[in-house]
């Protein structure tokens, strides 16, 4: 675990909504439209499909499946962006199935807990695309009141 900040970031991609139970299946869904497309979209600048936790609200989750684009890059029709500022994370490599993620960022909470650093619930997945290599794992910082 290491703490880091990151300069703002900007994805294109697709925006999932659904509810809690069906978030599992609608995600790979979007993925998969995704990297049907990605030849379509212009002005990447990384190797990794992110899968953006933007968070729950009344049993509703949403969240952004996109990848990074230099900052004046211009979304594919039907696709939109999302533009992530500049923000203290934890990060975390997580080695190991997929399906190990999310007690990998439950674990990143916690230690950022333990070492007073409260989060918040966004948290970026970076999915090599080449499938090699770690997954990278990023749970953002609540930001200090001004």
């Amino acid at each position: 675990m290491k703490l880091r900040i990151r300069d703002a970031f900007h994805l294109v991609g697709f925006y999932v909504t659904a509810p809690l139970e069906e978030i599992s299946s609608r995600v790979p869904e979007a993925n998969e439209r995704l990297l049907d497309r990605l030849d379509e979209v212009d002005g990447r600048t990384g190797e990794h499909l992110l899968s953006v936790s933007l968070g729950i609200e009344d049993g509703v989750y949403t969240q952004f499946v996109g990848v990074e684009v230099e900052a004046d890059a211009e979304p594919p029709e039907g696709m939109e962006t999302l533009d992530l500022p500049s923000a203290r994370w934890v990060q975390f490599s997580h080695h190991g199935p997929v399906e190990g993620i999310a007690g990998s960022i439950g674990t990143m909470r916690q230690w950022a807990d333990e070492n007073e650093h409260p989060t918040e619930h966004v948290f970026v997945v970076f999915h090599p695309l080449d499938d090699e290599g770690p997954i990278e794992l990023l749970v953002r910082l609540r930001q200090p009141s001004p």
